[in-house]
């Protein structure tokens, strides 16, 4: 019997990975790939992405595709956008001769170029990840390692980007499967027939069970999402009406202020200036609000509070939640709010359903300082003028107590910072407590051990007894956490023999509240500098 003959798959496209990569997007960054497709995801930051001259929201977890000739161009909101881009080609009509087999490259994509269709989950987002990190590795395993990440990541994706009806599953699912493409495409005319037909239902029953699924009408649905995306672009990149306004799907910039004025109560001017509803999601962003006169309707807070300002918020009506317990989605839609903040250590997931409840300003954490943190800020709520003055305040009280320390000529006599908590301890040389003024802004000297390490910002762990061994200083800053534990490891250190014998030398120790130095913000640097005041006996007369 003769054996069958294979099928032809000469018009399969075939992906061949090009090369995977991980970008700190500071400033404007812009790729133009004459033959090779583009994806391109996005980690952390918030800003813009421009594609072949349109542009997008660029938010953690979603990700976008380019064909090839398209332009590329990532713009954060403020200076720090993490993003990875995976670069491939599509070889289709290969033909064998002898032992060759060539292909031709394809310019059309396995799903239509912008912002795509995402599973549920960060999934893709961690194969991308890892793609990056196993770019350069050598050897049959790591090659076979990104062949399989590379092709599970591009058959989920075409899966997810498939235009065809949704046809699996439940009613509830397919409009669950609607409602995210509406999420990814709500700038594109979005017809009721075209999306009946993508769920494989009858027009009139698709808008039915699309409000029952959603709790909105189709038609204000898409409209919530395109103003909450126009809230976004007037809050954060201030963008002109008219170009937000097209960018999220209304061509006619007099009806997108109409719909504008109908969802949110005010015109797009109006709610720009306007003071808002804020939720912080970090307690160090709550001191930043209330150093430029903002009190926000809630906030999370360190487990020991917020110190000398705890009073203040809970005065001000503002509902504190300890870190450690999040607000419920049930809780923060009764707060209502008109702005969430937060930096980018949340969830993806978590960013997404933040913002279908408000406007969501994502800060990165470590793409500025506390400086750059407090002008972003200002700028999102129109304080520029309060936080250039607080500033200027703050500078020249730091300029005073620097002249003073250097006619004593202190701050060239080493100090070290040391933080003791429940089960663990650690030395700061970068970010929080209190490195910023000490090191930074006042240019007090490091222990030459310490200034030698190379800790990336990361705190040193270490155990107590280790300290003296590795590090000595003429200061001590002893910050310890407000507990039982932590305050019983601090005095069993003190009382060793080699801490007694360093303060018998002329070693002096400052002890200071956790509440004072963990912060890194500006009212929690400000306490650092009135303490230093103090301990060096220095004040503003």
């Amino acid at each position: 019997m003769p054996s069958a003959s294979p099928p032809d798959r000469s018009a399969t496209p075939v992906h061949t990975l090009l090369h995977a990569e991980r970008h700190l997007c500071i400033d404007k960054l812009e790729w133009l790939l004459p033959q090779a497709h583009t994806l391109v995801w996005v980690e952390s930051g918030m800003g813009t992405l421009t594609v072949n001259g349109k542009r997008f929201s660029l938010s953690a977890g979603a990700c976008f595709y380019a064909w090839p000739g398209m332009e590329v161009a990532a713009a954060p909101f403020f200076n720090e956008t993490v993003l990875y881009t995976l670069t491939f080609e599509r070889l289709t009509g290969r033909a064998a001769e002898a032992d060759q087999i060539s292909y031709t490259r394809s310019a059309h994509g396995f799903a239509g170029w912008g912002e795509l269709t995402l599973p549920a989950g960060d999934r893709l987002l961690a194969l991308a990840r890892e793609l990056a990190q196993k770019s350069s590795a050598e050897g049959e395993r790591p090659a076979a390692r990104r062949s399989y990440l590379f092709h599970t990541l591009m058959y989920e994706l075409t899966v997810a980007n498939e235009p065809h009806p949704l046809q699996d599953g439940s009613t509830d699912q397919i409009i669950h499967e609607i409602m995210q493409y509406i999420q990814v495409n709500y700038a594109k005319p979005l017809k009721r027939s075209v999306l009946a037909q993508m769920a494989g239902l009858a027009p009139e029953y698709f808008s039915l069970r699309f409000k029952q699924v959603s709790g909105l009408s189709l038609t204000d649905y898409i409209a919530a999402l395109r103003i909450r995306h126009l809230q976004e672009r007037l809050l954060f990149d201030e963008t002109r009406l008219h170009i937000a306004a097209r960018e999220v799907g209304y061509r006619d910039e007099h009806y997108a202020s109409r719909r504008f004025k109908q969802e949110v109560g005010l015109s797009p001017t109006s709610y720009a200036q306007a003071p808002k509803r804020i939720l912080s999601l970090n307690p160090h962003l709550t001191l930043h609000l209330l150093a430029l006169g903002i009190m926000p309707v809630a906030t999370v807070s360190y487990p020991w509070g917020f110190g000398d300002y705890e009073h203040q918020l809970r005065d001000g009506g503002c509902v504190c939640r300890d870190w450690t317990t999040a607000f419920t989605d049930e809780e923060l839609a009764a707060l209502q709010p008109e702005l969430i903040i937060g930096i980018d250590d949340l969830e993806p997931e978590r960013v997404q359903a933040y913002r279908r409840l408000a406007p969501t300003l994502v800060i990165p954490w470590y793409g500025q300082d506390w400086r750059g943190h407090l002008a972003r800020l200002a700028r999102v709520t129109r304080r520029t003028e309060q936080a250039q003055s607080w500033l200027a305040s703050f500078d020249q009280r730091c300029f005073a107590l620097r002249e003073q320390l250097q006619a004593l000529d202190i701050l060239r006599q080493s100090l070290l910072i040391v933080n003791i908590r429940d089960a663990s301890s650690f030395i700061y040389c970068h970010r929080g407590m209190g490195t910023q003024l000490v090191y930074h802004e006042l240019g007090w000297a490091m222990p030459l051990a310490l200034q030698q390490l190379d800790l990336a910002g990361a705190p040193l762990p270490i155990a107590p007894e280790q300290i003296l061994q590795r590090f000595r200083a003429e200061h001590v800053i002893l910050i310890t956490e407000p507990s039982p534990q932590a305050v019983a490891r601090t005095e069993t250190m003190l009382y060793d023999s080699r801490w007694e014998s360093c303060r018998s030398q002329g070693m002096r120790i400052h002890t200071a509240a956790m509440s004072r130095w963990h912060g890194y913000d500006p009212l929690s640097i400000l306490s650092q500098l009135q303490d230093l005041e103090t301990w060096f006996d220095f004040s503003l007369s």
